[in-house]
């Protein structure tokens, strides 16, 4: 199986709560010391679900990939090609950056709830958060991507969180995150 690679690669994330949280509060995300923050879902049954802090607006998963999960996502940006900005659905971006999906899937969580009013504020203007929010809202999914790779420098210190906890540039890392939100 061959998995993409993009020309741009950052450090990869782990999938850990507090790196998560830690690009959260880097970009501006003000409610991690309150209520709404990433943690861990150690199973999907009633009683592992009980020691999840709610609501929930969001869901990241690390997934594998897989040929079929690289035929999908083939099959899904041949549907978007061409597509405007989000027009009332969630917002999204399209990765084209190697090894940035988790940084994706938080902005992903981030810009969703900020959208739908579930947060009690709004990203400080001048944030990394703010200043990608209000450039990129009227960018198709994909002219995002571009912008977060090519001409949004503010967004370039999020790679600084992988590398505190992992200093692995060259990695080609066989999963990938996917963000399910409310």
């Amino acid at each position: 199986m061959q998995i993409e690679t993009y020309a741009t690669r950052w450090v990869p994330l782990e999938s850990d709560p507090a790196v998560m949280n830690s690009l959260a509060t880097l970009l501006g995300w003000k409610d991690v010391e309150s209520k709404l923050q990433f943690c861990d879902i150690f199973g999907l049954d009633d009683e592992m679900l009980a020691f999840v802090p709610t609501p929930v607006l969001a869901v990241i998963m690390c997934h594998p990939i897989t040929q079929e999960t690289e035929e999908a996502a083939k099959a899904q940006d041949s549907e978007q090609e061409g597509s405007t900005a989000d027009e009332g659905g969630p917002f999204f971006i399209k990765q084209t950056i190697s090894n940035s999906c988790a940084t994706i899937a938080v902005l992903h969580s981030l810009a969703n709830c900020l959208a739908s009013g579930h947060a009690s504020w709004q990203p400080d203007a001048q944030s990394p958060l703010g200043r990608f929010m209000r450039h990129s809202a009227t960018l198709s999914p994909s002219d995002r991507g571009l912008y977060l790779e090519r001409k949004n420098p503010d967004c370039d210190e999020t790679n600084s969180i992988g590398d505190v906890h992992q200093n692995v540039i060259d990695l080609v890392s066989p999963f990938y995150f996917i963000t399910f939100v409310d």
